[in-house]
């Protein structure tokens, strides 16, 4: 496990034999009746380098673990050894015998007593993922003569390598330990210094925080933690939350800081709790618990979003009355300044444990349903759906409406449906509600509807086929240069099993001619069983020029050659069928960015805990507001599995400000357990504030559901070398 290069090596399968080892020679129980309280493990005896030096490293072996998780050995894949191992025996774990060498300090210049390991530095920075792995302690230890030593073994005093650093490329460094050191340690001080801020005093957290809603703002009050720590508090740092996830932060500093503030730039009609943390010269203190939740009201909003990581159930429903998924968090009220279109989008996780019963989801406006989507329970149960459901409403100057998210069974069930996977922690997956208000006179948004029931007999599985005629969007942007958000809502499925259904954005005009393939796909799993729809949604964010005509258009076909049908719209309920829509949102090109892949990517074996980015390079996005900016923030991907029983897990993950070098901002979880080989086109939301002067990375993350041997999938296809495309879109809400 800590030595071999193998892509193949499956750290469950291992983790699983030795478990069953420790067992069976008493472990759990022995005829002496004595149990064991911890299991130990030995990651190495020496430093990665001095192993190196020996000439150990080859094509098949090497003692220097990949601290960026991309080639093996390396920390994802322990950790999921780890963790297979403290579920499989029943204990907790304790690392030794860690070496001790880093790349850090100009000291570790791979001589006798310096050498370099990648272990403790990762180790150091990633304790709360060990812990969450199942070990409990970390035991540092040089092991052997000639190893780096946390104290100065070598009686060499301090040592800084001439100031040169020592790269190192077999262990990932180039050049890269340029610290000078100011303790004769062997290592530098590494460990004395790292380890003892793990263990710095940091202050305790804040109390009774209070928060009351201003226009646009709110006023956030504290009291001092009881305890400051090893050091006078220097400031405080006030993060606002919508719910879901984080919505910015503000610094308080002074010495001793304020303990109120006014936390500025938050959205009339959006709901807000803020969590307070002290900081003082050893770091920030822990969150304090969240405050009472506030509305900022005032001005007309141009957009508001509620927002819920609970897990929802509904029993019982009769299969025609809609039901307030929750009244209290996932319902909206505004009054448009001026006549708008309300754009109004509802993101879940839903899923069902009886099979063949269908999850409806609906956007209620002022207690009637004006658009629903079903996802299909007919395939399998625990497979949920990374349903979303949009539509386009006109709404008047001055009129209040209400909107919420509702919910039924596509038929009376005396069972349950559910809405909300996982948990990650004690977090299921978000549940989104968001209204966008773009006013008609400015003539940005174009959209169509059906109701009715689309169908398509002997598709070829090459031939790209208009939806419907009135699924077509003729526009012609304003001046200047825009990008058009296109997006496709549309319930999909077949009556013939194995044969899966593809939704594309075809577009003429200006550049695109959409002759061989359109601009945009996703393909609907069909293989795991007939009758289940599938919320479908593909979007598209195309440079459009002011002045040019441009044509959007809906587009379907089946993924192959195929005597049977494929379908569009579920139900119907009340004589209409669940509404299929096509919208064109033009977003002035500054206030938008998008990345895409059109390759195919897989996932080996996942531990069904870490996320890892999709492509690194590919599908990852920049913004650097030049002021307080809200913005929607999408993925899109078709996700599926080739091993029965694995969900696939897509998140947004940002970093900067508020987030640190990385916060999930949101995620959705596509089933596996109906079956293999059905995509579901997965899509993901999130609206955030982002604020001035901050740079934030914005990237396409994903995981299985859980640990085990699993390969899981994005990309359907391929059609003329190209896979379905894989996105993150950003758009610009508002700007306060």
């Amino acid at each position: 496990m800590g030595s071999d290069r193998s892509t193949s090596l499956n750290a469950v399968t291992v983790a699983d034999a030795t478990s069953a080892f420790l067992n069976s020679a008493g472990n759990a129980s022995n005829p002496y009746g004595s149990t064991w309280d911890l299991v130990f493990n030995d990651v190495d005896d020496h430093d990665a380098a001095w192993w190196e030096a020996q000439g150990a490293n080859n094509a098949y072996f090497t003692h220097w673990w990949d601290p960026t998780n991309a080639a093996y050995p390396n920390f994802t894949r322990y950790l999921s050894w780890v963790a297979e191992m403290h579920t499989k025996t029943g204990k907790q774990l304790v690392v030794w015998q860690v070496p001790e060498g880093n790349q850090y300090f100009l000291a570790e210049n791979n001589t006798c007593g310096h050498y370099q390991d990648t272990i403790a530095q990762y180790f150091i920075a990633h304790a709360s993922d060990l812990y969450a792995a199942g070990l409990v302690a970390v035991l540092f230890g040089a092991g052997n003569a000639c190893q780096t030593n946390n104290t100065d073994a070598r009686f060499d005093g301090i040592t800084n390598n001439g100031g040169s650093p020592t790269t190192d490329l077999a262990g990932w460094c180039n050049a890269c330990n340029v610290h000078a050191a100011t303790f004769a340690d062997d290592d530098g001080g590494f460990l004395r210094m790292f380890v003892g801020q793990y263990y710095a005093p940091v202050p305790g957290a804040p109390t009774n925080v209070t928060a009351t809603a201003g226009d646009g703002s709110a006023s956030v009050s504290w009291s001092a933690p009881a305890n400051s720590g090893g050091s006078a508090i220097s400031s405080y740092v006030v993060t606002a939350h919508d719910g879901c996830t984080i919505q910015g932060s503000v610094t308080v500093p002074g010495a001793p800081p304020a303990t109120t503030t006014t936390f500025p730039s938050l959205t009339n009609g959006t709901a807000y709790t803020f969590t307070v943390a002290a900081v003082n010269s050893y770091g920030a203190g822990a969150q304090s618990v969240a405050s009472n939740v506030v509305i900022p009201i005032g001005a007309a909003p141009t957009w508001l979003t509620a927002c819920s990581t609970s897990q929802y159930s509904l029993s019982g429903s009769d299969g025609l009355t809609w039901k307030a998924l929750d009244a209290a968090h996932l319902s909206l009220t505004f009054t448009p300044s001026s006549d708008s279109w309300a754009v109004i989008t509802g993101n879940a996780d839903l899923w069902t444990t009886r099979a063949g019963y269908n999850q409806d989801l609906g956007i209620a406006m002022n207690s009637t349903v004006v658009a629903w989507k079903e996802s299909g329970g007919f395939a399998g149960i625990f497979s949920p759906n990374a349903a979303t459901v949009q539509t386009a409403v006109h709404v008047t100057s001055g009129v209040t409406y209400t909107v919420q998210l509702q919910w039924k069974a596509n038929r009376a069930d005396p069972g349950a449906i559910f809405a909300g996977a996982g948990p990650l922690g004690t977090v299921f997956s978000p549940t989104r509600l968001t209204v966008q208000l773009v006013p008609v006179a400015a003539a940005l948004l174009y959209t169509k509807s059906i109701t009715s029931q689309p169908c398509l007999l002997g598709n070829d599985g090459s031939t790209w086929v208009d939806l419907d005629p009135a699924l077509s969007i003729a526009f012609t942007p304003p001046s200047g240069s825009w990008t058009a958000l296109i997006s496709g809502n549309a319930d999909m499925f077949t009556s013939t099993a194995g044969y899966n259904q593809d939704l594309g954005i075809a577009m003429t005009g200006g550049v695109y001619s959409s002759i061989s393939a359109p601009e945009a796909w996703k393909e609907s799993g069909g293989n795991a069983g007939t009758y289940s729809p599938n919320a479908a949604f593909v979007q598209a964010a195309l440079p459009v020029s002011g002045g040019t005509s441009y044509t959007a258009r809906l587009v379907w076909k089946a993924n192959h050659g195929s005597s049977g049908w494929i379908h569009i719209g579920a139900g119907p309920v009340a004589g209409a069928y669940s509404p299929t829509r096509i919208t064109v949102l033009l977003v002035p090109l500054a206030g938008s960015s998008a990345a895409g892949s059109i390759s195919q990517y897989v996932l080996h074996n996942s531990d069904g805990a870490t996320w890892q980015a999709m492509d690194g390079s590919a599908l990852k996005i920049t913004l650097s507001p030049g002021a307080d900016t809200s913005y929607a923030i999408s993925a899109g991907a078709d996700l599926w599995t080739a091993s029965a029983g694995f969900n696939q897990d897509v998140g947004i993950m940002v970093s900067g400000g508020a987030y640190g070098t990385g916060t999930l901002v949101a995620w959705k979880e596509s089933g596996g357990y109906a079956g293999t080989f059905s995509p579901n086109a997965a899509f993901v939301t999130t609206d955030l504030h982002l604020q001035t002067g901050v740079t934030y990375t914005v990237w396409v993350v994903w995981k299985a559901n859980r640990a085990g041997p699993s390969n899981i999938y994005a990309g359907a296809g391929p059609i003329g070398g190209a896979f379905s495309p894989a996105s993150i879109t950003s758009a610009v809400l508002s700007q306060p």
